[in-house]
């Protein structure tokens, strides 16, 4: 939740509050949907459809002379978009070698990260590993070693 304030702020205050009004609110949405792009296959829906709230935000930020509304409104989408991530179990990015400059992934490559992500992400959910349970033999065993054993023993002293 403090990642999406902060943040929000922060891009209000730089984008709405600095360079919209030097540079005028299309550049300054068009930086902004061009900023906010992520990797895969949604990065051009994505950067648009930030081009598309940068000028909503831009436009209410105009018509109010306040940069309140914009903040709480991108702070709002913020939030929801990351409680979205942290809820949803998605497939973890997979390294690319220069961030994806060099072409997609080998496919087994991928297939082999995936199995290693999908085991992480279950051992995580379940809590650490758990020592399968002693069988009743083991543990009748141990008790009767454990009361075998003499509990005071004191070495001899020399004189």
């Amino acid at each position: 939740m403090t990642l999406g304030i902060a943040s929000a702020v922060s891009e209000e205050l730089f984008f709405r509050g600095l360079l919209a009004t030097v540079i005028g609110l299309v550049a300054s949405s068009l930086a902004f949907g061009l900023l906010h792009q992520m990797r895969g296959p949604a990065r051009w829906a994505w950067a648009a459809w930030a081009t598309v709230m940068g000028l909503l935000f831009g436009v209410l930020f105009f018509a109010t002379g306040s940069l309140l509304g914009p903040m709480v409104a991108h702070a709002a989408i913020n939030v929801a978009n990351l409680r979205f991530i942290r809820d949803t179990d998605v497939d973890a990015p997979t390294s690319r070698r220069l961030g994806g400059l060099l072409g997609p992934r080998r496919p087994e490559a991928h297939a082999r990260e995936h199995a290693s992500t999908r085991r992480k992400l279950r051992s995580d959910r379940n809590g650490p590993a758990r020592k399968p349970p002693k069988r009743a033999h083991q543990t009748a065993t141990s008790i009767a070693a454990t009361a075998a054993r003499p509990t005071d023993t004191v070495a001899p002293t020399r004189p």
